[in-house]
C-alpha cells in the first residue's frame, strides 16, 4: 500500500506541477493561483498520506515527519500569499512580507526535522555536534552576507526594499541545506542525502527566483520555467522523502 501511494503520488504531483507550468506560460491571474494551490495541496496530501503508514519510525523520526508536514503546509500557504500580492497591490507588500515569514518558518521546520532525525544516531548536545553545528551557522551567515555583495555590487539587483526579509530567508535556506549535507555525510545516511537533494534544489530554485525578479536583466518566459520546475521539484523531493524515513 505504501508503494503504491508513493507511486501515484509521484505521478500526481509531478502532473499538477505539469499543468501550474502550462498556466504560468499562457496565462495570467486567477488560473494560475487556482493551479499553484493545487499542485502545492498535492504535495501536502502526498506527504501526510505517506506519513500514514509510517506505524514503525523510530521515535524522533515521527516528530521529524510532523515538522516536514508542517513545512509543506507553510509552503501552500506561503504560495498563496505571494500569489494575493497580484490582486492587491496597495497591499502588496504586506502579502509580500507574510508570505516569506511563512516560507522562513515552513524552513525551519526542516531544520528542526533534520536535528530529530540526526538524534536518533548521535547525542546533539555533544559538543563534537555543536561545535560544526557553530561553524555551519555563521559559515551560511557569511555566504548569505557575500552573494547579496555580489548580487547588489556586481549584478546590480534591486531588492525594492525587500532585501532584509528575503535576506533571512536566503541564510536559513543556505543554512539548512548546508547542515543536510554534513549530517548526511556525518551519518553516512542514504536517507538524508534524499532530502539534501531536495533542500539545495529549494536553494538553487530561490536564487533563480531572485534573478527572474530583482536583476535588471530581461525576464525570460524560460528563466520562470526553469525556477518553477526547480522549485517543485524540490516540494516532491521533499515530500517524498518520508517514504523512505
Amino acid at each position: 500500500m505504501e508503494l503504491c501511494i508513493f507511486v501515484v503520488g509521484l505521478f500526481v504531483c509531478a502532473l499538477s506541477t505539469g499543468v501550474l507550468l502550462f498556466f504560468k506560460m499562457n496565462k495570467n491571474g486567477f488560473e494560475n493561483v487556482v493551479a499553484k494551490i493545487v499542485a502545492s495541496a498535492c504535495f501536502v496530501i502526498f506527504a501526510v498520506l505517506l506519513s500514514s503508514q509510517k506505524t514503525n519510525a523510530a521515535y524522533y523520526g515521527s516528530y521529524a515527519i510532523s515538522f516536514i508536514i508542517i513545512g509543506l503546509v507553510c509552503g501552500l500557504v506561503g504560495d498563496i500569499l505571494l500569489e494575493f500580492k497580484g490582486f492587491y497591490p496597495f497591499h502588496e507588500k504586506k502579502f509580500f512580507t507574510s508570505g516569506f515569514i511563512t516560507f522562513i518558518i515552513g524552513h525551519t521546520c526542516y531544520l528542526f526535522s533534520l536535528i530529530l532525525f540526526a538524534n536518533n544516531e548521535l547525542d546533539i548536545f555533544n559538543f563534537n555536534f555543536i561545535l560544526p553545528f557553530v561553524l555551519i551557522f555563521f559559515g551560511s551567515l557569511l555566504t548569505t552576507i557575500i552573494s547579496y555583495i555580489v548580487l547588489l555590487k556586481g549584478f546590480k539587483f534591486n531588492f525594492n526594499g525587500q532585501m532584509v526579509i528575503t535576506g533571512i530567508y536566503s541564510f536559513v535556506l543556505t543554512f539548512t541545506a548546508i547542515l543536510s549535507f554534513y549530517l548526511c555525510f556525518m551519518l553516512s545516511s542514504i536517507m538524508l542525502f534524499i532530502l539534501t537533494i531536495g533542500l539545495i534544489l529549494y536553494v538553487i530554485s530561490y536564487y533563480s527566483l531572485l534573478n527572474f525578479y530583482y536583476s535588471p536583466s530581461t525576464k525570460t518566459s524560460g528563466l520562470m520555467a526553469s525556477y518553477t520546475i526547480i522549485y517543485y521539484m524540490a516540494q516532491i523531493i521533499v515530500a517524498g522523502f518520508i517514504y523512505f524515513v
